[in-house]
């Protein structure tokens, strides 16, 4: 059980690194620097999954390194412990195994339950991260030249109202809960677990179509992936 779950600290410590960083140049490209950082861990992580060897992945960690310590002014220096966690899982062995769906009707609906879920999670945090808002204020110089200037505000620099929050929470857990009962359904193989499915994916749908003119764009995906879901799990 321990060798299953020690390959999983990188990557928490990761995410945690990451989310402190967010919070630290938040909202001046916070997000940003999350979801890139992410992105290239994971193809690190994949160039390296075909090497059994521990010399070269070994290398292929003190070459990262060097690439984090290049890029000191994008935050790669706190990426360091992460990397020093993932040369001591290479060196002692441990590699990270993910289950493998199945390549049938109900593979496809848990596979696409969570990219729903995940393209959902991003979605909300760079609809509620990114600038959405904007102040102008015009002024008028001596020659007649009106010049006008603002900043670009997202929606916590604004300040979040409680039915707003309220709402945003509500999203989030409706795209979790599309993978909770991908997952039932597939288990149980119950009738009553894609309904919830339907159901749940009803109600995300009602709120992308109502919130496309402000946030719903940035759910459109997760929302897809959603519906897709329902549709293989019709044939499960």
């Amino acid at each position: 059980m321990a060798k299953r779950l020690l390959p999983w600290l990188p990557w928490l410590l990761a995410e945690a690194t990451l989310g402190w960083l967010e919070a630290q140049f938040w909202p001046a490209g916070g997000l940003w620097l999350l979801l890139i950082w992410t992105v290239v861990l994971l193809l690190y992580r994949t160039a390296l999954a075909p090497t059994s060897r521990r010399s070269v992945r070994l290398v292929g960690d003190v070459v990262f390194a060097g690439l984090c310590l290049l890029a000191v002014f994008e935050g790669g220096w706190y990426l360091l412990p992460t990397v020093v966690a993932f040369a001591a899982c290479d060196a002692a062995g441990l590699t990270l195994e993910l289950p493998s769906l199945p390549d049938d009707a109900a593979g496809h609906e848990v596979g696409a339950a969570i990219t729903a879920m995940l393209l959902g999670w991003a979605g909300l945090a760079i609809a509620v991260s990114g600038p959405i808002y904007s102040t102008a204020t015009s002024r008028v110089s001596a020659n007649g030249v009106v010049t006008t200037s603002g900043p670009e505000l997202g929606l916590l620099q604004t300040g979040l109202s409680a039915p707003t929050a309220g709402l945003l929470v509500a999203t989030a857990v409706l795209f979790g809960l599309v993978m909770i009962a991908a997952l039932l359904h597939v288990r149980t193989d119950g009738a009553d677990a894609w309904r919830v499915l339907v159901a749940v994916t009803a109600l995300l749908v009602v709120l992308v179509v109502l919130g496309l003119s402000t946030l719903g764009f940035w759910l459109v995906p997760g929302g897809a992936f959603a519906l897709a879901a329902v549709q293989a799990g019709r044939r499960v």
